[in-house]
């Protein structure tokens, strides 16, 4: 008899013990509005704060970005100041004349020159081609004058923009996708005009200059202008 009722009472000291342990793998929820830390799973992670509202984390706002500082070396046109307009090749290093523009004087006529003779020996060996073809003593004359005229038709027009600009092209000179065909022929020839005015100056300086020196005068006159007081109401 004394067994038979002590067996239930030890039978159910185990069981209560286990009810009251946490099993493992289960974490406590935290109360809402309570600020938790989350750490990762490999070692040196590091810990994520978040806050728990409703049952739902939600990680921190960032931080608001800093505005950016503003440059120090503003562009000219925000000042007021013309800005130069750049030539290839050169840049805007005319303006100053430099060391470095006086380098690259020396250097992009040498460069003009070897893209020159190359235009010709191309040019030459395509009209070697057409000769050796046996096409015709009428053909092979009809392709040499058409080089040549379409080289000096490109090298006048190049010349005039790069000493007067295109607003003074007229004629078939305007026409710029008409003249495709004849300036492709006639590349030899427009090689030589840059190549015959960047022995002077960067082609297209005086034009870039004298505008320049026009917008300066124009700003400088607008700053100037006294500007009229506002009444006050």
């Amino acid at each position: 008899m004394g067994r038979a009722w002590a067996l239930p009472l030890l039978g159910s000291v185990p069981y209560a013990w286990r009810r009251g342990r946490s099993r493992p793998g289960r974490a406590r929820s935290p109360s809402p509005g309570r600020d938790v830390s989350v750490r990762g799973d490999r070692p040196g992670v590091a810990f994520t704060p978040r806050r728990i509202i409703g049952g739902v984390s939600e990680k921190p706002a960032p931080a608001a970005s800093m505005p950016a500082a503003p440059s120090r070396t503003a562009s000219a046109s925000s000042a007021g100041e013309p800005a130069p307009e750049p030539i290839r090749w050169f840049g805007t290093s005319w303006v100053e004349r430099g060391r470095d523009y006086w380098l690259r004087r020396a250097v992009v006529p040498v460069g003009a020159l070897i893209a020159l003779l190359a235009g010709v020996y191309l040019l030459f060996l395509g009209i070697q081609g057409v000769v050796l073809a046996d096409s015709g003593g009428v053909v092979n004359v009809v392709l040499v004058l058409a080089v040549v005229v379409c080289s000096l038709a490109a090298a006048a027009r190049s010349w005039r923009l790069f000493t007067r600009g295109h607003a003074a092209l007229s004629g078939w000179m305007a026409e710029d996708r008409q003249l495709r065909p004849m300036l492709l022929i006639g590349f030899a020839g427009s090689l030589a005009a840059y190549f015959a005015r960047s022995l002077t100056e960067a082609p297209g300086e005086s034009l870039r200059r004298a505008e320049y020196e026009e917008a300066r005068a124009r700003a400088a006159a607008r700053a100037a202008r006294p500007r009229p007081k506002r009444k006050r109401r």
